[in-house]
């Protein structure tokens, strides 16, 4: 099984191992219907490429600034679409929100 390194790798190896009708359904998702594959293959990315423990995929997100599994696992899953329907990264824009989430949830357990 190939397993992506950094988040440029994760495209390539979807690529290589999704079907080709399987592309092209996800890539004709709404935006807003990207969410519905948090159970499946959001799980498979985390429980497949390491997310759950220290690989070099996981290292890679933690060093960009991502604190959680699935806010990395969602990240690659969007910025994957992202990709296919020919638009830019989002990458910075979900770092800000994940890190503004995470700074409140730590805070109100602190107080």
């Amino acid at each position: 099984m190939l397993v992506p390194k950094t988040l440029e790798e994760c495209n390539e190896v979807f690529n290589k191992t999704l079907k080709s009708n399987d592309q092209v359904h996800f890539m004709n998702l709404s935006r807003d219907k990207i969410i519905t594959t948090h159970h499946t293959l959001g799980q498979w990315v985390r429980n497949n490429w390491g997310l759950w423990v220290e690989s070099p995929l996981y290292n890679h997100m933690i060093d960009m600034g991502f604190r959680h599994p699935d806010d990395m696992s969602g990240t690659i899953i969007k910025e994957y679409w992202l990709y296919l329907n020919g638009l830019p990264s989002e990458v910075e824009q979900d770092l800000i929100r994940y890190n503004e989430y995470w700074d409140k949830f730590n805070l109100s357990e602190e107080g």
